[in-house]
Order: C-alpha cells, then sequence, then structure tokens
C-alpha cells in the first residue's frame, strides 16, 4: 500500500509513516482570504515585505504575498492559486490566507498578470519555520549539465534537452536514468541529486529533461484529453526517438527497472500517462502535482511499476487527483509512496 509522509495534514498532525492513503484528508486544505480583513495599504505592504526580505511572510497563522505591476488582474499560482487584490489607487497587488498548517508548508509560487505566465519561468520556494527541511545541494556540481538540441521525426521538429551528467561519466557506461518533463529542470535536479551520488546513497544516474515548448503546445503535448495526436507524437518522441539517443550517445541503460519518467503539474500528468501507457518502458513513475487523473481505466496500472507521488494538501486541484491516482494504484498492486508536503515543486 502506499506510504504516506505528510509534514503537515489537516489541522497540523503527523500521520506515522505506513499511512494508508485512504486515511489521509480526502480534500485539500481550505486557504481562507483574510485579505480585506487585513485592511493593507501599499506602504504598509512594502514595509511588510522588505522586513521579510521577500515578496511573501507568515504572520501567525496567516500567509501573505506582494505583487506590484500594471495589470488587469493577477493570480498567484502555483503551489497556492488564487487571485489577488488590487489596492485602489495603486499598482499593488496582495493577498493574504489563512490556515493553522501554514508554518508547516512548502510552496512554491510566481505572480501572473492578465493569464499570461513567462514561458521557463521559475518557481520561487517558500518554506514555512517548522515545515521539513530543504535537500541538500550542490553549490557547484562536479558533474556537468548541458543543453543538446535533438530532431525529431515523430514531433517534425527540433527539441532542446537538457541533460545532468553524473562525475566521471562515460558514454561507454550504462546509468540509470531519468527521463524528465519540462526539461529546464534538470539541471536544478542534478544539483540535489549530486550530493546523494557522492555520497553513494544513489549510483551514478542521468537527467535527460526534453523541453516542452510554450505554455499551449506544452498543454497540447502533456495533456491526451486536450490533443490525443500531439500527446501521442510527443509520446513516440519521449519513449522512442529520446531514449534510443540517450542510450546510444549517452550511456542512458536499457534496463526498465533503472528507466524513471518524471514531471511535476502538467509534466506530472505526462509522466503519469506514460508510465501507465509503457510500462514495458519504465520500471519507476514519479508524477509530482498531477493536475488531471491519468487514465487507469483504459490503462491499468501494472505492479512491476515503482511509483513516487507528491503535492501538498494546500493544492485544490493537484491533491486530491494525486490522492485518487495513488488510491488507483494501491487497488492496482503497485508500490507507491505518497509525499503531501510538497507544494508545486520537486
Amino acid at each position: 500500500m502506499p506510504r504516506v509522509h505528510a509534514p503537515f495534514a489537516m489541522g497540523g498532525v503527523q500521520p506515522p509513516d505506513g499511512l494508508r492513503v485512504g486515511d489521509s484528508p480526502p480534500k485539500a486544505a481550505v486557504l481562507r482570504d483574510v485579505t480585506a480583513a487585513r485592511g493593507w495599504t501599499p506602504a504598509a505592504l512594502a514595509a511588510r515585505a522588505a522586513t521579510a526580505g521577500a515578496p511573501v511572510w507568515l504572520d501567525g497563522d496567516e500567509l501573505s504575498f506582494l505583487f506590484r505591476g500594471e495589470a488587469v488582474a493577477v493570480r498567484l499560482c502555483c503551489g497556492i492559486q488564487q487571485d489577488m487584490h488590487r489596492l485602489a489607487g495603486s499598482d499593488t497587488w496582495a493577498l493574504t490566507v489563512k490556515h493553522r498548517a501554514l508554518a508547516r508548508a512548502i510552496v512554491s509560487y510566481r505572480f501572473i498578470p492578465d493569464a499570461q505566465p513567462r514561458v521557463g519561468e521559475t518557481l520561487t520556494v517558500w518554506r514555512g519555520p517548522r515545515a521539513p527541511a530543504a535537500p541538500a545541494q550542490a553549490t557547484t556540481l562536479q558533474g556537468s549539465v548541458r543543453v543538446e538540441r535533438l530532431p525529431s521525426a515523430a514531433l517534425g521538429e527540433e527539441r532542446e534537452v537538457t541533460l545532468y551528467l553524473p562525475p566521471g561519466h562515460t558514454p561507454a557506461g550504462r546509468y540509470p536514468v531519468i527521463y524528465a518533463a519540462d526539461g529546464e529542470v534538470a539541471g536544478g535536479l542534478g544539483h540535489v541529486i549530486e550530493p546523494h551520488i557522492l555520497s553513494g546513497a544513489l549510483p551514478p544516474l542521468l537527467i535527460v529533461g526534453a523541453h516542452a515548448g510554450d505554455n499551449e503546445l506544452r498543454a497540447r503535448a502533456y495533456l491526451p484529453a486536450r490533443d490525443a495526436v500531439r500527446f501521442a507524437a510527443h509520446a513516440r518522441f519521449f519513449v522512442e526517438e529520446l531514449a534510443a539517443w540517450a542510450e546510444r550517445t549517452l550511456g542512458a541503460t536499457s534496463a526498465r527497472a533503472l528507466r524513471a519518467v518524471f514531471g511535476f503539474s502538467n509534466g506530472g500528468v505526462c509522466a503519469g500517462e506514460l508510465a501507465l501507457r509503457h510500462p514495458d518502458h519504465f520500471g519507476i513513475a514519479m508524477p509530482f502535482s498531477a493536475g488531471v487523473m491519468p487514465d487507469t481505466a483504459q490503462y491499468p496500472p501494472q505492479p512491476s511499476v515503482r511509483a513516487y507521488l507528491a503535492a501538498s494538501l494546500f493544492e485544490e486541484g493537484f491533491y486530491p487527483t494525486t490522492r485518487a491516482f495513488a488510491t488507483e494504484l494501491e487497488r492496482a498492486g503497485v508500490q507507491a509512496d505518497v509525499e503531501l508536503a510538497l507544494g508545486h515543486v520537486w
């Protein structure tokens, strides 16, 4: 059964390891918008942000965000997804939400003015004072990160691929490999994984991250319900062309038990769908914060696949989907681990 790790839960209760996913809260935590009650002024917001040294801060059980800029509307994304409030007569936007478990939260965020997210913009991570510690990261890599351009017959275009190569990498080796959607994250993942490689906790491994393109193209490639034809073309690229290239030129293993597929948000949906549809190819699935339920009816989960899922109790759409997917995996006999602390972050 899935092991559920929840550094915070409804009411701040920490369930023990081994808790069945069915015992976790069935719905996302409800954040109460108390912005109006705070009576913020632009000057007060600016002063509080200056004290915090960031555009986000926690006062008691209230978490506040500040954005400045001209826009018709501003939305906070992605670990918490809510509309912000413009302060009258200014270009200052505020949001204050309330919940007693926020001190244990990990929230990734960015501000989206006028529904125009910027492609490639990274999410900033805020960690509550009682949240799990951030993972150790290598400040300077002993391995390497590089970007390649790979022509794809399936897509009819070139696609950028970001690679993390471990210390001592040689193409003659045979390395476990993580194939990542939203491949721009591969370099950052390398900084997190490399300390574990150097300590011997992990074997030297590769991260092969395929970039998605613009936001609309990303959705069409990652969500079969959005565009089944484009999803199928992307799947051929990801499963066949990308893997064959990595095995031929990088020394990636062809052993399914040592091949993982990873993604978060829409990329998490993609990772879940590819693992369900290609269990002969991927032995490990890592879908984080998937907002759409992968199609377990048409593609039943196979017990031979190991799954690692993550979402935050504050992710209104993503948490219940992750919980439901974990339940379906459990019913099929899949060994799964579920982390309920992460808020749209890896």
